[in-house]
């Protein structure tokens, strides 16, 4: 059913409407606005993480994450670490994005007290065990993808703008895993709701859904709820937020990969 309805979709936004686009904001600025539209100076949120297998099987964890905001370049540092279970305890992620060259990704696993740098194209590896990838957390370098408009759409009784991307060269396909994206964006805000994915054989991957929005400051929103469903091995990944709190102040000490250890 879900492949039924992602084929749907993608079939309505390759028809082009050119009277819509005219009265629409060109492809390049709405995707700008998308990905902004969540960065804040700095915050720290609690959230439980559900991992539901194709047979419903469900595994609960929860994980304290922050983020940082240069207010100069608009790069976000993000950490995120696990607080439960008592196995994955520990367990941190941390990501600095980088404008002009590859974001930096670093992996503390605990159990051998070992900070790991991760490659450039591990931005298609699964973040810390979720249908989420490392580029579906960071966000997609607008420099990397090509975007053109598709036609706009009503979603779940939301009206909404449509932009295709396509990775620019093969090496970007590859390191992000995806050769397509079609993104959902709220008009009301330029929220993206939904964002639906093609892998490396141009089929149908995965569908990431962001509900329960909340304005969190002037012109900034944050999906308190946000699932990835994998369309291949029927597997998901819930983020529910139990606390979201801004903090502009929040140390840049927590955010260096040398202290990873010591947090």
């Amino acid at each position: 059913m879900l492949r039924r309805l992602f084929i749907s979709f993608a079939c309505a936004v390759w028809v082009f409407a050119p009277w819509a686009i005219a009265q629409t904001p060109d492809a390049d600025t709405l995707m700008r606005n998308a990905q902004n539209i969540s960065k804040v100076p700095g915050s720290e949120a609690d959230i439980e993480l559900e991992n539901i297998d194709a047979d419903g099987k469900t595994k609960v964890r929860r994980i304290y994450t922050a983020t940082r905001l240069n207010p100069e370049t608009k790069e976000v540092m993000r950490l995120a670490r696990f607080t439960q279970p008592a196995d994955f305890k520990g367990t941190t992620t941390l990501i600095h994005e980088n404008a002009g060259r590859d974001d930096d990704i670093w992996l503390l696993l605990p159990s051998v007290k070992k900070v790991k740098k991760l490659l450039s194209n591990g931005r298609k590896d699964r973040f810390l065990g979720t249908e989420f990838s490392y580029g579906d957390v960071v966000g997609y370098k607008e420099t990397e993808w090509t975007n053109r408009l598709g036609t706009d759409i009503v979603k779940d009784g939301t009206p909404c703008f449509v932009v295709i991307s396509q990775p620019k060269t093969k090496e970007v396909a590859e390191a992000y895993g995806y050769t397509r994206r079609v993104t959902c964006i709220r008009k009301s805000d330029f929220f993206p709701i939904e964002v639906a994915l093609w892998d490396l054989e141009e089929t149908p991957s995965k569908i990431i859904s962001s509900t329960d929005t909340a304005v969190v400051a002037p012109g900034k929103v944050q999906a308190m709820k946000v699932i990835a469903i994998n369309l291949v091995d029927k597997q998901r990944s819930v983020l529910n937020f139990k606390s979201y709190k801004l903090n502009a102040s929040i140390s840049k000490d927590i955010f260096r990969a040398e202290r990873l250890d010591a947090n």
